[in-house]
């Protein structure tokens, strides 16, 4: 005969005779089963409970922190249903199937479970909390996983959606807009392309109507990937979902229109600005991810070398002056300048920024962001901000020759000014500067330095290989390095680490261009770029070039990355492979480093490019390597 619950607590002595009547009085008054007045009591431990539980019935006491559990089998059953039942498949035994329980007499849950699994159950009993930890770290992983997910299992989860309601969706009213963009596989859908790019590291989703399709990209480390081609007929379903994420107008699509949506995945917060389009087929979405933990980012983080990140630090702590940084739109100038500020933070400094829009949350500063039909420029903003006693001035971009004005006024008068401009290098910002009205005086008097930064990708460390290069990629490079060949030669041959791209992450390359003493009698002599950049590179300055080239020496970046580097294949400028020093292409050798940067024919002694593998003067065949190798051009491995 089966012992009940409460003998068998006090044989094993876990609470008195005495504990074991004032439980059961309460249980006739209120009818809850004994096991939970105990609880309640603190009169035994649940463990305890369970493990007692478990003798009287027979059956396993399961602690699943030390229980190995079958993933796969804890999928035959469903996350909600086992989260109901506070149940959790944990494997196979025969034909029969283990399942841990917090109430292994629910009959309920135990015919569910044949029902779904198709097995027989053996009910165990553990600890409800230790369940529901592990039905919760399972089924997440479950989800992450499925977010590899293929366009035609997309496809499956757009035709449950019926097709006819969706055909005419641009004339569709707000409210049938709405509803349909609540069902539940549009949610799905739109979950789905927004982890699979948080997945990819992708920085931005573009959503775009075609004429017969959906076209879904992403864009990793600056390029776009197609990542979905799906049916044109979900997509006003799918922009009213993210527009309502956003809290957006879904009735209006005749204008672009703004967002943002904070999100919480994987215990990551991530911010998404969302911008919308109208075009001819619709309205088009891009989605800019934001990862908020990346904002903290350090100067030593970005790629640039200790010398330049040493020279910037020196005069970031200056009391007073500009600091510029160039380059495209994408090249990480807000980046930098978002990790400069971290590092002057202190609660002895006022900081302000100025910003359009504002990208990073920067703690412990004042970000304001312009709104022009309220009024709020970028020099109407200084203004006010002049008022505020700021220490530190951030400007997210020098525009038109008022902001610039009054960031030179504000940096001559006590404040420290950071802004960007648009350049092709680091010097140029003096004559832009110059282009929009400020005096040379000015500029040599307040400028401290100019960072020019561009991005390239970093080969992937997992698949990279050395390789030949074609006579074309050769031909195209000698427009801008002499001696190519010299130079290693890799690329990412793609794997599963960097998802078949060949390439993990971005680096900064950059050229910083310090204002001393001759360079500020310089400009205030309004002398031309030329002269400003021959007295820079005898300073030791180093172009975006040839910081380039020791990052592809240092296998870190591949050649190829070299036209994100540069302006145009046009450029008419030329580098030594081995320092970096600008050079002209009737060079035979380099005036800074005196590295070979053209080789002799060793039969008639006619200087020839070592790229030829005959001698255009006296038809001699050319031995494969006829010209010395600097020896800070040998790479290891």
């Amino acid at each position: 005969m089966q012992m009940r619950l409460g003998e068998l607590l006090v044989r094993h002595q876990l609470i008195t005779e005495e504990e074991l009547r004032s439980a059961l009085e309460n249980q006739k008054s209120n009818r809850r089963r004994l096991g939970e007045i105990l609880l309640e009591c603190e009169k035994v431990s649940r463990v305890d409970l369970l493990k007692v539980l478990a003798l009287q019935l027979e059956i396993l006491f399961l602690d699943l922190e030390k229980t190995e559990i079958d993933v796969e089998v804890v999928k035959l059953f469903p996350a909600k249903s086992a989260s109901k039942y506070c149940c959790l498949p944990i494997r196979k035994e025969a034909k029969k199937l283990l399942v841990a329980m917090a109430d292994p007499l629910n009959l309920q849950a135990i015919d569910d479970l044949n029902l779904i699994t198709k097995c027989e159950i053996k009910p165990a009993v553990a600890d409800p909390k230790q369940i529901q930890a592990a039905i919760k770290k399972i089924h997440s992983k479950k989800k992450v996983a499925d977010l590899e997910i293929s366009t035609p299992e997309l496809e499956v989860l757009f035709q449950i959606v019926h097709q006819n309601d969706m055909e005419n969706g641009q004339d569709l009213s707000v409210a049938d807009l709405k509803m349909q963009s609540e069902q539940a596989p549009i949610i799905s859908i739109v979950n789905v392309v927004i982890h699979e790019a948080i997945q990819e590291r992708a920085s931005d989703i573009h959503i775009e109507p075609q004429a017969d399709s959906l076209i879904v990209r992403q864009r990793v480390d600056g390029v776009l990937y197609e990542k979905h081609q799906l049916p044109q007929w979900i997509h006003p379903a799918v922009v009213s979902r993210v527009k309502i994420m956003a809290n957006m107008d879904i009735a209006e699509k005749r204008i672009p229109q703004d967002g943002k949506i904070r999100i919480f995945v994987n215990s990551l917060y991530y911010d998404l600005r969302i911008s919308t389009m109208p075009t001819i087929f619709g309205e088009k979405v891009v989605i800019r991810i934001l990862n908020r933990k990346e904002t903290h980012v350090r100067l030593v983080d970005l790629g640039l070398d200790e010398g330049k990140v040493g020279k910037m630090r020196g005069l970031n702590a200056r009391k007073q002056g500009l600091i510029l940084m160039t380059g495209p739109t994408g090249s990480g100038k807000s980046t930098t300048l978002n990790a400069i500020l971290h590092e002057l933070r202190s609660p002895e400094v006022n900081i302000v920024t100025v910003e359009d829009p504002v990208e990073y949350d920067i703690p412990k500063t004042n970000q304001v962001q312009i709104n022009p039909k309220a009024g709020l420029t970028f020099p109407a903003a200084l203004r006010s901000i002049l008022r505020q006693d700021p220490d530190i001035i951030m400007v997210g971009e020098i525009r038109d020759m008022e902001t610039a004005e009054i960031g030179i006024r504000a940096a001559m008068t006590g404040h420290l000014v950071l802004s960007t401009l648009h350049t092709n290098d680091a010097v140029s910002a003096v004559s832009r500067l110059l282009n929009l009205g400020i005096p040379g005086f000015l500029i040599s008097s307040t400028l401290l330095y100019v960072l020019a930064q561009r991005l390239v990708r970093k080969l992937c460390p997992d698949c990279t290989v050395e390789y030949e290069p074609t006579p074309s990629q050769l031909h195209e490079i000698q427009r801008l390095v002499t001696e190519p060949r010299k130079l290693p030669w890799r690329r990412g041959e793609g794997c599963p680490k960097c998802r078949q791209k060949g390439f993990q992450g971005r680096v900064a390359v950059g050229e910083i261009f310090v204002v001393d003493d001759e360079i500020r009698k310089s400009i205030e002599m309004l002398e031309p770029e030329s002269t400003l950049l021959e007295i820079a590179f005898k300073n030791g300055m180093n172009s975006l070039l040839a910081d380039f080239l020791e990052k592809v020496k240092a296998g870190v970046t591949a050649m190829t990355e070299i036209w994100n580097v540069v302006v145009s294949q046009d450029s008419g400028s030329l580098v030594c492979p081995a320092c970096g020093w600008r050079i002209e292409r009737s060079y035979a050798a380099c005036p800074s480093c005196g590295s070979l940067l053209k080789a002799k024919c060793h039969a008639c002694n006619q200087i020839i490019d070592s790229s030829w593998r005959f001698c255009p003067f006296c038809q001699h065949e050319q031995e494969p390597k006829h010209a010395p190798v600097p020896a800070n051009l040998i790479v290891s491995g």
